[in-house]
């Protein structure tokens, strides 16, 4: 996205992603007070919406996966989502690699209405 001098236009927020790659949106702070989660994943949906990312809710292939750092809760349908997109995929490890897999943060931020984003190289 180009920025103008005259204007600062809203940052997408998801940095634009390679034609091969999958997008998971790990939802955080769902225990906060007050929030209402289909409403909260129904503002995300509008929200990457704008960008032309349409998740599951709106016919898309992006997963929205409600996950609570700090209780755990939803950690591990997390970790089924990525092992489900690794299969469909079919992503392999290298014959006799015998380390597990990395990832690398290559980007984190705050962003209002969406709390910390964070990009990963997986």
């Amino acid at each position: 996205m180009k920025k103008s001098n005259s204007t600062n236009p809203k940052k997408p927020p998801v940095k634009p992603v390679a034609k091969n790659s999958v997008l998971i949106i790990a939802l955080a702070k769902i225990d906060k007070l007050g929030i209402v989660l289909e409403t909260a994943v129904r503002n995300v949906d509008s929200q990457f919406l704008k960008y032309g990312v349409e998740t599951e809710n709106m016919g898309g292939n992006v997963q929205i996966i409600p996950v609570n750092g700090i209780t755990g809760d939803g950690l591990e349908e997390l970790v089924e989502g990525l092992v489900l997109q690794s299969q469909i995929m079919d992503l392999r490890a290298q014959q006799g690699v015998m380390h597990p897999g990395e990832a690398t943060v290559i980007d984190s931020r705050v962003e209002k209405g969406l709390g910390v984003v964070v990009d990963v190289v997986v």
